[in-house]
């Protein structure tokens, strides 16, 4: 765990300290190429793992009963804390969707695209040997990937104040959906034969498929990590579709919880359109609080 935990911190400590457009731009360039990498060594890990390929059906099919709890679960929690919490839960108000919106769709595409390249060269290229090496390489990359998300975390991330303005009961809102999402997987795996730390270890992706499954691949193996990385793409595919009708039958702050991680960036969108701006806010304070948990509470719950 300390092998996640401590890049994230020096990154953070280096955000903090050294803020330059120049330094911000080479870290910025140095998650990408990171992201890219790992991507592609997670296809091919899967790609060039019999066993997994053989049980791919039934790790797809696994996986959408995953998310759907995770959401499901997830998204109820909120919605007691919603009625808990009337009336003024939404004053403030942000407008975050822009900058989310302009690199949603295309790095979407960019990790469909790596990991599909990587399960090719995998299933068509690669043999046993290459497995150690690339195993060896991941690990390296996902240092790098840490520290540049810890750089970005330390330079631009402004929780505190955020949190000071909306209110201590603005806490409860990410720990409802983490707790939801964690409870909802490890039902649905209980009842699969998956052992518990493991569906919680899933379940504590949030939606941030390309960082919790890389992490749960280098930290368990390439068939978990494999679930989980299907299991939070499914995750923000059914936000898509749930966002909006939650937000019309169960109100704005419960239109947050499906996205999860993603209500800081790809889904921002949609949850203010479907919620209103002044939910664009509470969603991106929740998603940033819930991915700055994913590279803890992963490991956490694997090495448990």
């Amino acid at each position: 765990m300390l092998t996640v935990i401590a890049p994230l911190l020096a990154g953070v400590i280096l955000g903090r300290r050294f803020a330059l457009p120049t330094i911000m731009r080479v870290f910025e360039t140095l998650v990408l190429v990171s992201l890219v990498f790992l991507l592609l060594t997670m296809g091919a890990l899967i790609g060039s793992d019999p066993q997994v390929m053989a049980f791919l059906p039934v790790i797809g099919w696994h996986a959408l009963w995953l998310a759907l709890a995770a959401v499901a679960v997830s998204t109820g929690a909120a919605w007691l804390v919603q009625r808990g919490y009337p009336g003024d839960w939404l004053s403030g108000g942000a407008d975050q969707e822009v900058a989310a919106e302009e690199r949603g769709l295309p790095m979407t595409w960019l990790i469909v695209g790596a990991v599909g390249v990587g399960l090719l060269l995998g299933r068509l290229v690669l043999d046993g040997a290459w497995r150690l090496q690339l195993t060896s390489l991941s690990s390296l990359f996902l240092g790098l990937l840490l520290l540049g998300i810890g750089v970005d975390l330390g330079s631009r991330c402004s929780l505190p104040g955020q949190l000071a303005s909306l209110g201590w009961r603005a806490l409860l809102l990410p720990a409802a959906v983490a707790s939801g999402s964690i409870a909802g997987t490890a039902l649905v795996g209980g009842i699969f034969g998956l052992p518990l730390r493991e569906a919680a270890a899933v379940g504590a992706g949030f939606g941030w498929y390309s960082l919790s499954g890389v992490i749960i691949s280098s930290l368990h193996g390439t068939q978990l990590g494999a679930l989980a990385f299907l299991t939070n793409v499914l995750r923000e595919l059914l936000a898509v579709v749930a966002i909006p009708l939650v937000a019309r039958r169960l109100g704005p702050v419960a239109a947050v919880a499906p996205g999860g991680a993603t209500a800081m960036d790809t889904t921002l969108p949609l949850i203010a359109r479907a919620a209103g701006p002044q939910a664009a806010v509470l969603a991106f304070l929740s998603g940033a609080i819930l991915s700055s948990l994913v590279p803890v509470l992963v490991p956490l719950f694997l090495s448990s």
